[in-house]
């Protein structure tokens, strides 16, 4: 099913990013400022081709089924760092989670960052009052230019007292904050995981004990004019290490698609993902 989002000129409705806290059903929705064209290429709404995203708070229903009235724009304003660049701006690919009882964010950014690497950046999320605040611009490991997909762990299943995110599928690797620095406190090579990436933070499931993901990969198909993603479930066990996984699929065509917003439900699953970079649907089952 499709949602009906507000409009905001010039933007467009994308990938979504869903959590339950607190007794409420929020959905944080990147809006971006480009289309893609049947071949991938973006064509951007700004005089200067700047990239732009802007976030949406919503609340869904207990039935997911309708989004609850007055859904609220995200204000950047109380994140409190300076901005260094123009020309890609706002918080892309939002992914929501709990640490102790405090909501919060992880989100790719290029503009906060003094060289203006692109980086993952981490705060408090203030669904109440429709604000992101407190950033922290996140170095990765090692060196890089571009950091994106650093999967959150809850605190809540975690033994650790820092926070941990999954960096990376091949190989899969588990690092854990000291300061504002990511060190792997986990590597373990997975042969069927090799090209995968993303996607979703790890939802627990009582019924089979273990952990679920959604995860990603891409490839060129022949004779199509845009890359195709494959999605997979992949199940980690009780200390976040994969070991089993579904076959692929599509969620409703083959293309570019994007799956950010997961759960488990009492029976079944659901799914909140994009198609070529907007068309935010909703599946489950």
């Amino acid at each position: 099913m499709r949602y009906v989002f507000p409009e905001k000129p010039g933007f467009y409705p994308s990938s979504s990013a869903y959590i339950h806290f607190e007794d409420q059903h929020i959905l944080n929705v990147r809006y971006v400022n480009y289309k893609l064209d049947e071949y991938g290429r973006y064509h951007i709404h700004h005089p200067e081709g700047h990239l732009q995203s802007h976030n949406l708070r919503c609340y869904l229903t207990e039935d997911f089924q309708e989004i609850l009235p007055d859904p609220e724009f995200m204000w950047e304003g109380m994140i409190g760092l300076r901005e260094y660049d123009k020309s890609i701006t706002g918080l892309e690919d939002v992914r929501l989670f709990i640490s102790g009882n405090q909501l919060k964010y992880i989100a790719t950014n290029k503009s906060y960052h003094v060289m203006q690497k692109i980086r993952m950046i981490t705060g408090d999320y203030s669904a109440s009052m429709a604000m992101f605040e407190n950033g922290q611009v996140l170095e990765p490991p090692t060196d890089t230019y571009c950091e994106k997909n650093w999967i959150p762990i809850d605190k809540e299943r975690s033994d650790n007292s820092k926070n941990r995110f999954i960096y990376r599928w091949a190989p899969f690797e588990i690092g854990e904050l000291e300061g504002n620095t990511l060190k792997i406190v986990k590597s373990i090579h997975v042969e069927q995981l090799i090209t995968i990436r993303g996607s979703t933070p790890p939802q627990w499931s009582e019924k089979d004990q273990c952990y679920y993901c959604v995860v990603h990969y891409c490839e060129h198909v022949h004779g199509a004019k845009t890359l195709a993603y494959y999605h997979m479930l992949v199940k980690l066990d009780k200390e976040f290490v994969p070991f089993e996984w579904s076959n692929v699929f599509h969620f409703n065509r083959v293309g570019i698609q994007y799956c950010i917003g997961f759960t488990i439900l009492d029976k079944g699953f659901a799914f909140w993902f994009s198609e070529h970079d907007g068309n935010p649907g909703f599946l489950r089952f």
